[in-house]
């Protein structure tokens, strides 16, 4: 990597605001954390950051956006959209290239699923694995002469055999489905129920969006559709209250990016759902938006503002704040459980956008007050100047992220560093952020990754992004992204990519 490039993300990374808890100093471009001594979260040895360049060749696509563990210790599951049809790349326990038993494709880790009437897929929002079932949930386009999107859950085996389709949302609205919640129910009588909450956003008129949901049962091979809740056809509208608002009368609306189930004490239980995402005050003024319902849809009792709550940064001359990663933390012993719910996401801020965390008490949505200055953290992008009036880095840009996961009391954020070259033009390179969970204290700061070539040849050249976080079994963080250049013949690629902050866990560290 040149020097020059060196340089201006060094002096880009710095800038942080009264909400944040004082870290350690700004850091390096490149990680190149050669132990756990370092840093909490290092990328496993065991596990390369890979991009897969080889899989879409031919295509171009938006990376890796959701990522889950196929069985405890064993296989993950990356899924995207490639040229308008979902994919599913196998990626080993030691970060090598899976096999899909049933695939005819050529590169035996790949699983390529289009629709059946030839309409195009437009993004993977999220990936469930129970019960020998992977469930992808997939936005597509409704007709060949309507642009709008339905939503579908895509139903496989773990060996990539494709079981169904099941379209979650779907009517004359534009919709958009962002998360799914896959859990086991034990009714009287005997036998197991396995059910598919579908949490997303459908668009009601040019100014108002709320969220809804859907929950199917798994009948043989098949979803069906549970009509008992919501309208006659099983839809569940979640309206945001007015008093969310300014004007108080004015239409509130909530755009969905994530959800997360809260851990049930319960085996056997239907979980709680936290939905993360932004909640419009009024004109382009988005804020955090956090919403909690039970899995049939019905607001939590006692919890925020008919199950809403709102919390706003309000930066530097700027108002669009967005929630993209949720996270539940559950502390405490059996009968005596708390939990605290994070929403991690982009601020706005004068010159450059940063990465904002809040803290929220999970019983009823108070501000956890413990967690950063008043329950905020904000990290990264700049703030150059006063008021309205920015003065800005030359070829600074944003840090963003697109999701969170907690692990071993951490608060672990992916994302993207964005940067310009001295020609204006725009790159981007793995990013990661590391918070204290319980006081908010950045504990590892914005750390650049280099992505590799499946050979192992670095490539810091290459342009790359998080855009899904999970964990597995063993508490490691997992990722999936995308790395995009100009070389041809490869202009995307999935990212995949393991965390570790534990010796036991980390293969290779000693």
């Amino acid at each position: 990597m040149p020097l020059a490039d060196v340089a201006v993300r060094a002096i880009a990374l710095c800038s942080l605001l009264a909400f944040t808890a004082p870290p350690p100093a700004a850091i390096a471009a490149v990680d190149a954390t050669a132990s756990l001594t370092d840093v909490p979260f290092a990328p496993d040895p065991g596990f390369p950051l890979t991009s897969r360049r080889d899989i879409i060749v031919g295509g171009t696509g938006s990376g890796a956006t959701a990522v889950a563990e196929l069985a405890a210790g064993g296989d993950i599951v990356l899924g995207g959209v490639v040229s308008g049809a979902v994919v599913l790349q196998r990626v080993t326990g030691a970060g090598l290239r899976g096999t899909w038993p049933v695939t005819g494709e050529p590169n035996p880790g790949l699983l390529r699923h289009a629709s059946a009437e030839g309409l195009a897929f437009r993004s993977v929002t999220d990936i469930a694995v129970l019960g020998g079932r992977i469930y992808v949930l997939a936005n597509r386009q409704r007709s060949t002469s309507v642009t709008t999107n339905d939503v579908y859950v895509l139903v496989f085996r773990l060996d990539g055999t494709f079981l169904s389709s099941h379209l979650a949302m779907g009517d004359f609205r534009d919709e958009y489905g962002a998360g799914l919640a896959a859990y086991q129910t034990f009714p009287l009588g005997g036998g197991t129920v396995t059910w598919v909450s579908v949490v997303g956003h459908r668009v009601l008129d040019s100014v108002e969006s709320n969220p809804f949901l859907t929950r199917a049962r798994l009948e043989g091979d098949t979803l069906v559709r549970d009509t008992s809740i919501g309208d006659t056809n099983g839809y569940v509208q979640i309206p945001v209250p007015g008093g969310l608002c300014a004007p108080y009368n004015e239409a509130c609306s909530m755009e969905v990016s994530r959800i997360t189930t809260k851990p049930t004490p319960t085996i056997g239980a239907a979980p709680l759902l936290y939905v993360a995402g932004a909640i419009r005050v009024n004109g382009e003024n988005w804020d955090y938006g956090l919403l909690c319902i039970g899995a049939g849809g019905t607001p939590c009792t006692g919890f925020g503002n008919g199950g809403f709550v709102r919390r706003s940064f309000d930066n530097g001359g700027s108002l669009v704040d967005r929630a993209t990663g949720v996270a539940v933390r559950r502390s405490g012993t059996f009968g005596a459980y708390t939990y605290t719910v994070y929403l991690t996401g982009n601020v706005a801020r004068r010159c450059q956008a940063g990465i904002g965390a809040v803290a929220f008490d999970g019983d009823d949505g108070s501000v956890a007050l413990g967690f950063g200055l008043l329950g905020r953290v904000l990290v990264g992008g700049h703030d150059g100047g006063a008021g309205t009036t920015p003065v800005c880095f030359l070829n600074d840009g944003p840090d963003v992220t697109e999701g969170a996961a907690l692990s071993g009391g951490r608060l672990f954020i992916g994302g993207a560093r964005v940067y310009r070259d001295f020609g204006g033009t725009s790159h981007s390179d793995l990013q990661t952020l590391v918070l204290d969970a319980a006081s908010g204290t950045v504990v590892d700061p914005l750390r650049s990754h280099a992505v590799v070539y499946p050979d192992g040849d670095a490539t810091p050249e290459l342009d790359a992004a998080v855009r899904s976080v999970g964990t597995d079994a063993a508490g490691r963080v997992l990722v999936g992204g995308q790395s995009v250049t100009p070389t041809s013949p490869y202009p995307s690629a999935f990212v995949s990519g393991r965390f570790v902050q534990d010796r036991i866990f980390g293969n290779g560290f000693e």
